[in-house]
């Protein structure tokens, strides 16, 4: 992907070596002035802070030098770096296990495979150990058979994934850094699996971070870290376009 986008990987490297060194200080150093933009940057940034030896912090150095580099060569080659970066998990081992590219196609069988498709990929990701849970919530049938009939346009399915080990530089990186990169191999699987999935219709997919646990006031205000879920949401439209978002 680094290469796709044009990066010079020896200037990455170095860079490497210096936010390794750098962001632990850093880091301590923003927990305790205890000043975020939002409750979750806080209380991430102070879990991150004291897990420097994790795979994460290792992740979000890495993936802080690919954004610093990727600013500086405008949209297209952010989009490119990660458009590759899922092309190349799909095509490895990983996306050996997955299904076939589902069919977007506005029919109650259709939509019953599709549904089937999507668990059968989200499980991958449990099985090679990017999460420890991946599923789709309960599917309401009456809302599928009213997308298979033409009474509605879109449907939307909700997915969720916990025990990503990846979640605290995934957040870091774009609240702190408005990064136009993540490490995030799950989303990216999956956008590279739904690129122009079979129509008429086509799909859409976004991701959203949310505390695995109800907090009390206290626990708030002191921005008391919890593990994060992922939501996904992926959305069926019945037509007009070719590509996942």
């Amino acid at each position: 992907a680094a290469m796709a986008a044009g990066l010079d990987r020896q200037k990455l490297a170095a860079r490497l070596v210096e936010l390794q060194e750098q962001e632990p200080r850093r880091l301590r150093g923003r927990a305790a002035g205890g000043l975020f933009e939002t409750e979750m940057l806080g209380s991430v940034t102070g879990h991150l802070a004291e897990n420097t030896d994790s795979f994460a912090f290792r992740a979000y150095c890495v993936w802080t030098a690919y954004a610093e580099a990727l600013k500086g060569r405008g949209a297209d080659s952010a989009a490119v770096f990660r458009r590759e970066f899922g092309r190349t998990l799909l095509a490895g081992p990983l996306g050996a296990s997955f299904p076939p590219k589902p069919v977007v196609k506005a029919s109650a069988a259709e939509a019953s495979q599709l549904v089937e498709r999507i668990q059968a990929a989200l499980q991958v990701f449990v099985t090679t150990g990017l999460c420890t849970t991946a599923r789709l919530e309960a599917v309401d049938e009456v809302l599928v058979d009213v997308w298979a009939s033409g009474g509605s346009q879109d449907l939307a399915l909700q997915g969720l994934v916990e025990g990503d080990p990846l979640v605290d530089a995934q957040i870091l990186l774009s609240e702190e850094l408005s990064a136009p990169v993540s490490p995030d191999p799950i989303f990216a699987m999956l956008a590279a699996w739904l690129e122009e999935a079979p129509g008429p219709g086509y799909p859409s997919l976004q991701s959203y971070y949310v505390n695995s646990r109800w907090r009390g006031k206290s626990e708030f205000v002191d921005m008391v870290y919890v593990p994060k879920q992922r939501l996904f949401q992926f959305t069926l439209h019945r037509c007009c376009s070719s590509s996942a978002s």
